[in-house]
């Protein structure tokens, strides 16, 4: 992000950046292309810096889902040729149902 004039005020969104309201409900995929769960919420540490995404996985329509915190170094965001935010991780559906909530 750019500030303005050396000053505390930010002006620009750089690329490898993401807000997290666009984060947000993003269907998360495995390594396949398969969705494993969407994202619920943001974990951030006291640093300000995202620590871990909350994936909502399983269950239909909201009943039955269960929500798992994986680090967010193990999801990758990245935009599709539209700009769109797309999240991608090498965790499995496999994984994701075993975990801790």
């Amino acid at each position: 992000m750019a500030s303005a004039g050396g000053s505390n005020f930010i002006t620009d969104q750089a690329d490898n950046q993401y807000l997290a309201s666009n984060l947000m409900g993003k269907d998360v995929q495995d390594a396949s292309g398969n969705k494993i769960g969407s994202i619920k919420d943001v974990l951030f540490d006291d640093q300000g810096k995202m620590a871990a995404v909350v994936i909502g996985v399983g269950g239909f329509l909201g009943i039955g889902e269960k929500s798992i915190a994986i680090s967010f170094a193990q999801v990758k965001p990245t935009k599709d040729a539209n700009g769109n935010v797309m999240m991608s991780s090498m965790v499995t559906q496999d994984d994701l149902n075993s975990a801790p909530t």
